[in-house]
């Protein structure tokens, strides 16, 4: 079986969509609206996918009091500093110091404007 996608209950999807868009690279590839205002964004190869919307009968996870070790979205990156300091600028927050794994990879924890976590990732093998 293959994945489909991950769902996210959020408390603006279409914000939060538009900041993954212009921040992250991610695009809207369908708009359901509605009650839930759900909508589904792709990474730039479109094999990722992540929905976004808000149930109004459902609280919205408090993301940012959560460690970003329980939820968070990785992402490859090659300049990690400047990622960060666009990131940042952008309105994301660093929500752990970078690190260096045994492995010689870099780890370093954000949150986007909405406290879920960003993870940036660089890499001395890539994953895939």
């Amino acid at each position: 079986m293959r994945a489909e996608h991950v769902a996210l209950q959020v408390e603006d999807p279409k914000a939060m969509a538009a900041w993954w868009g212009e921040h992250l690279g991610w695009k809207v590839v369908r708009d359901g609206g509605g009650a839930t205002q759900m909508c589904f964004i792709a990474d730039e190869s479109g094999e990722v996918l992540i929905e976004l919307y808000r149930h109004p009968n459902l609280p919205v996870p408090d993301y940012r009091t959560q460690s970003p070790l329980v939820l968070h979205i990785a992402f490859a990156v090659e300049d990690m500093e400047a990622e960060h300091t666009r990131l940042t600028a952008a309105g994301a927050t660093e929500a752990e110091p970078k690190t260096k794994t045994a492995s010689g990879d870099y780890l370093w924890m954000h949150r986007d404007p909405w406290g879920v976590s960003i993870q940036l990732c660089q890499r001395v093998e890539k994953l895939r």
